[in-house]
């Protein structure tokens, strides 16, 4: 499941068209013409600037149980005189669960006029950047370690209309750490983001001193037999039932390694971890919250980690 670096290119805009955009503009007419429909009146609710419906990426995932999209974006991290960083990020989710639009949904004030259009999921990421190229621009060597051009960290997802903004605000999260992206999606094909991540007082990272970044790029909401041509995968095994037993796999490789790297106490967190692995669900994990801590020692529980994953915290602290 590699992402491929030649089907990006022959399928898509590389993110390095990004940097260098603005180079030879001179005054401010330059930019102007670049601004998609500008000058134009703006678009009627649920119209776009080129015409469609700003509903059609969202009802393609209410139809379709999941949606892919493929993001180009620089990251500038907060070291002075740092490189910037240039990547593609793919993006499969899945497991959506979406409001009660079709019943008459009520919102927070109890007005049944106004109903609430949205969404929340899970989902798997890829980037085609290297371990090297991430951590010698500041970025955590817990995140860095797991990139190998394939899914292997695990998001969540949240997406809703907003009439004023005319269109839908989505946002992503990295479950194990304070990284966000953002957009607004219109109904088109392609769209723009943006990202962050900021500084975490408590982040025992050894390169948390660094990794706090902003992120620009685009969007490109692309099809199953895309993602497959990238990932070089068969597309069957890009459906929402095939979702569910890898967003679990990944899911706990990354809670596994950020217990390993990041966290001083880690027994409450590898207790959920194994919860999820003997299949129990996440009401009963979530309950787990409301149980007296009666932990004291402060020792890392190793035993039962994913041999992959421990072998990958051997290389980073050295072993």
């Amino acid at each position: 499941m590699q992402l491929s670096a030649l089907s990006l290119a022959a399928l898509f805009l590389s993110s390095a068209a990004l940097g260098g955009a603005a180079a030879g503009i001179e005054d401010i007419s330059q930019l102007e013409s670049l601004a998609p429909g500008f000058g134009n009146s703006p678009p009627a609710i649920g119209r776009n600037i080129d015409g469609g419906s700003v509903f059609t990426n969202f009802f393609r995932a209410y139809t379709d149980r999941q949606f892919f999209v493929l993001n180009s974006v620089q990251n500038k991290y907060e070291t002075p005189g740092t490189k910037l960083v240039e990547l593609d990020q793919l993006m499969w989710c899945a497991d959506l669960s979406f409001t009660n639009f079709e019943d008459d949904d009520v919102d927070a004030s109890g007005d049944a006029s106004v109903p609430i259009m949205g969404f929340t999921g899970h989902c798997l990421w890829g980037t085609s950047i290297t371990r090297s190229t991430f951590l010698e621009s500041g970025a955590q060597m817990s995140t860095a370690a797991l990139l190998s051009n394939e899914f292997n960290r695990d998001l969540s997802v949240s997406g809703v209309f907003v009439p004023q903004s005319n269109g839908f605000d989505v946002n992503w999260h990295i479950n194990t750490d304070n990284m966000i992206w953002r957009m607004l999606d219109d109904g088109r094909s392609t769209g723009q983001l943006i990202g962050w991540e900021v500084h975490d007082e408590g982040d025992l990272n050894p390169n948390a001193a660094s990794s706090s970044f902003s992120s620009v790029g685009r969007v490109q909401w692309i099809s199953a037999n895309e993602t497959a041509a990238l990932m070089d995968m068969d597309v069957t095994e890009l459906t929402p039932e095939q979702f569910m037993p890898m967003y679990k796999k990944v899911w706990t490789e990354n809670h596994e390694m950020e217990a390993i790297v990041d966290n001083p106490n880690p027994e409450a967190e590898m207790e959920i971890v194994e919860k999820a692995k003997d299949g129990d669900d996440g009401d009963s994990i979530m309950a787990m919250g409301d149980e007296e801590d009666t932990s004291t020692g402060s020792g890392r529980r190793l035993g039962s980690i994913t041999p992959g994953v421990l072998s990958v915290a051997l290389r980073i602290f050295g072993l």
